[in-house]
């Protein structure tokens, strides 16, 4: 691949470099020539030096690492708060939707009112700047008031997330020190005992809308905390990371700049918001008077999929890597182009082929690899993949203004070009530290030595790292045992921790396994007590009690001893691969006994990969998770024709159990047994179907509701025959009677009713000379997706043509 030829002289060395042009460029290879150099003449001129001491990268090379190559200056720093931005949207936007949640609204002005009834309140009862209050709302529109709320009260949150073991969210109450915590009557309850004040935003809310609406103008500073983020901790406890004002004004400022938030209706959060993710898909639309849509919980990869089919035209979503390779399987081809202007996709390792569907079937979505540790406020290296066609990894791109980015080794001095090392985080979105470890935050939050700013400092990311010769950034691994699935950031070590603390346990080792594509696996090797003893089903639930369910193992690998390298430590790599079937701790094998046990065994061989699968194992004990989970779900509803929600799975996780699911789910489709079709006579009472009967139900319950509004939108190109249009129209619904139906009630039983003869007008909305037409298609959509129906009144559809130009519409 590369010989060096060398040959001494009298006087001086002459020598040449033969390379293979397969593998390098020539630029590539007079960079090393130059180094090599450099190091001859450094070993030189200071023979007492070892030569990973001498400094051999070029000036030239020195300045691209160090200068060029980093985030450029962006003046002011501290363009406000992320409070100054939104209250600045609510005095612009003040009547515009800011918040959305299964057809619950808030607008603007709303939002703000409430969230200063909210601050006022917490004011009133002592809160002082920098204290942290914990946050256990469910995923809401008080979920936003009260984030809003504490901030503008000058407090940082803290999530809670109830679906944490107990032990784990009463660890970080206590160790936050939480002056009180927000929650509502339900998720109240869901909390470990304590003694932290508790403020019920639903229940209590009479008592905190007596005062006063007005902004508190309270006076932040750049370094005053707005949140505090907890994450895996290599000693078997979480760490909350301390996030102040000014790194989340950079991060928005940026994304405002970066991101098409000028285009679309906003963002989707559809994530926990103890995942910091949450950040960009909450604040990024609230500072540029977009709305933030909500969806419930335990409904997320579903739901999302059928939110961005039902809303479509976001201007952002953010999402996993894992995430968006599931939504790839959920939109069709022909559904995905529109669905948003971007993905923003971070949390993970991202790779040509989790992006691949996208490039084709949606080319004009924005596709941004986004990389960033909490430590350092969500995103800070950005990289634009919507054209890149590469394979493999993808790059995660360039610094962001006003960060520093440094690939170090481990001297602390940069590395060549196309050299690993471990990369290192400077800039205004470095994090105060870590609450309550200054060992901890010293360690990894070090003097930055290229800065002359008095008190300046890298974030040491623990991730290993390359420049590719065009400036981008390679992301290669991790240089400990920190690890991230799912979006989720593990400490191998804290499971470690955990799993030690059991009695079963003597020795212990957590290890992400990669052996399927886009597939990575917690396994645990485990060195028993007794291993005659040794019971895995209780060792899963202890670690059930201590962890979140992302941080459990899937597999249990017993061992008698680990192997060692030499040097006397454990070989991870020689740590065995695991035996990916039912173990022997499970239910006992039973083969399917029927043909709706035999289709389901064979789908969860293929999702789980595994060579056979018995009716009573146990799904999520076989390594499923929530996203394979979503797509067993699907595989379901394609094999069977019935619709199963998610918590059914959570209820029957066993093959046995969820055929039963399956079968209940067809009887209640069918009626238990289906007659067979015959046309009715139209001229007497029409009953309703069960599922118009349901609706109808609905409509009752909550009347003039737009919940099942189901809106598109078609843009033809060319000229078109409008008054074609129309009798087409007319001639569909002459030969659908369905469009021709209402429902009324008769005697307080509802009845379809069907017209004959009806004449449908098609509205032309005309903006050929409107300036702003994408704004006004917007405006047009979102009003007539928000109107309701008259149940009883034709027609329960609507139309309208939107003339942009002569040979531009939208139907």
């Amino acid at each position: 691949d590369m010989t060096l030829f060398m040959l001494e002289e009298a006087d001086h060395f002459s020598g040449a470099l033969e390379f293979n042009t397969d593998l390098f460029d020539e630029e590539t290879i007079e960079r090393f020539i130059k180094h090599l150099v450099n190091l001859a003449e450094g070993l030189v001129k200071h023979p007492d030096q070892s030569v990973d001491q001498i400094e051999f990268i070029t000036e030239e090379e020195k300045r691209l690492l160090l200068e060029s190559w980093n985030g450029k200056p962006a003046v002011p720093v501290l363009n406000g708060t992320v409070i100054d931005m939104f209250e600045q949207q609510v005095a612009q936007k003040g009547s515009q939707i800011a918040v959305e949640m299964n057809g619950q609204t808030l607008t603007y002005q709303e939002l703000n009112r409430k969230a200063n009834q909210l601050a006022h309140y917490l004011l009133r009862q002592g809160l002082q700047p920098d204290q942290l209050i914990g946050v256990a709302v469910e995923r809401s529109p008080e979920m936003i008031i009260a984030l809003l709320g504490i901030l503008k009260a000058g407090g940082a949150y803290v999530p809670l997330d109830v679906h944490y073991p107990q032990e784990r969210l009463k660890f970080m109450i206590e160790d936050a020190g939480l002056q009180r915590i927000i929650s509502t009557e339900q998720t109240a309850s869901q909390l470990p005992e304590h003694q932290v004040p508790v403020l019920k935003i639903d229940s209590e809310w009479l008592a905190i809308e007596t005062e006063s609406d007005a902004n508190p103008n309270l006076p932040i500073e750049g370094q005053n905390l707005c949140y505090v983020i907890y994450t895996s901790g290599s000693t078997g406890r979480p760490k909350g990371t301390l996030i102040h004002h000014q790194g989340l004004a950079n991060y928005l400022n940026w994304v405002v700049s970066a991101y098409p938030l000028d285009k679309g209706q906003g963002s989707l959060i559809h994530s926990t918001l103890a995942f910091d993710a949450t950040v960009t898909a909450i604040y990024a639309p609230l500072i540029s008077g977009k709305t933030v849509f909500l969806i419930p919980e335990h409904t997320e990869i579903d739901a999302l999929g059928q939110a961005l089919l039902q809303y479509r035209d976001f201007s952002l979503i953010k999402i996993t890597p894992a995430h968006l390779e599931l939504l790839s399987q959920q939109i069709s081809p022909h559904q995905a182009e529109g669905l948003t202007h971007a993905f923003i996709i971070g949390g993970e390792n991202l790779t040509a082929d989790q992006i691949e569907f996208w490039q084709k079937h949606a080319p004009d979505t924005l596709l941004f690899n986004e990389y960033g540790p909490t430590e350092t406020v969500v995103g800070c290296v950005v990289f634009e993949a919507h054209e890149w066609h590469g394979s493999g990894s993808v790059p995660i791109g360039r610094a962001i203004p006003n960060t520093r980015v440094y690939v170090l080794d481990r001297h602390l001095q940069p590395v060549p070009i196309g050299v690993p090392g471990e990369l290192y985080i400077g800039g205004a979105g470095v994090a105060r530290g870590y609450l309550n470890r200054p060992d901890l935050t010293a360690e990894r939050f070090v003097p930055d030595p290229f800065s002359e700013e008095k008190g300046a400092r890298l974030y040491r990311t623990g991730d290993l790292v390359r420049y590719l010769k065009n400036g981008q950034m390679e992301f290669i691994g991790r240089v400990d045992f920190q690890v991230k699935i799912r979006g989720y950031r593990i400490e191998l070590g804290e499971i470690e921790n955990v799993l030690q603390e059991n009695e079963q346990v003597q020795d212990a080792v957590a290890l992400v396994r990669h052996d399927f594509a886009n597939d990575p696996r917690l396994v645990a090797y485990i060195i028993p007590t007794n291993k005659e003893t040794f019971d895995e089903p209780s060792l899963r639930a202890f670690l059930k009690e201590r962890l979140p369910d992302y941080m459990v193992p899937g597999w249990f690998v017993v061992l008698e001893s680990f192997p060692l390298t030499p040097n006397g430590k454990i070989d991870r790599k020689a740590l065995p691969k695991p035996d990916y079937t039912a173990s022997e701790q499970q239910a006992e094998f039973v083969a399917p006994r029927t043909a709706d046990e035999e289709i389901l065994a064979a789908i969860w061989q293929e999702i789980l990969h595994l060579p056979q699968v018995g009716v009573h194992n146990n799904f999520f004990e076989l390594g499923g998770h929530s996203l394979l989970a979503t797509q067993l779900m699907s595989r379901i509803r394609e094999s069977f024709g019935v619709e199963l929600p998610l918590k059914d799975l959570f209820e029957a996780p066993t093959i046995a159990e969820l055929a039963l699911k399956i079968e209940q789910a067809r009887l209640q489709t069918a009626g238990i047994k289906m007659p067979p079709l015959t046309r009715q006579p139209r001229d007497g009472h029409l009953p309703l179907s069960f599922a118009q009967q349901r609706l109808w139900f609905l409509d009752q319950l909550s009347p003039d509701s737009p919940f099942y509004n189901i809106p598109a939108a078609v843009r033809i190109k060319g000229q078109l025959n409008v008054q074609a249009l129309e009798q087409a129209v007319n001639e569909i619904i002459r030969r659908h009677e369905v469009l021709r139906t209402i429902f009324v009630n008769n005697n307080g039983q509802p009845e379809q009713k069907i017209l004959d003869e009806v004449q449908f007008e098609l509205p032309v909305i005309d903006l050929q000379n409107a300036p702003s037409q994408d704004e006004k298609v917007r405006q047009l959509h979102n009003q007539d997706a928000m109107q309701p129906f008259k149940l009883d009144q034709w027609p329960l559809f609507r139309l309208q043509l939107v003339k942009l130009s002569s040979h531009d519409d939208i139907f």
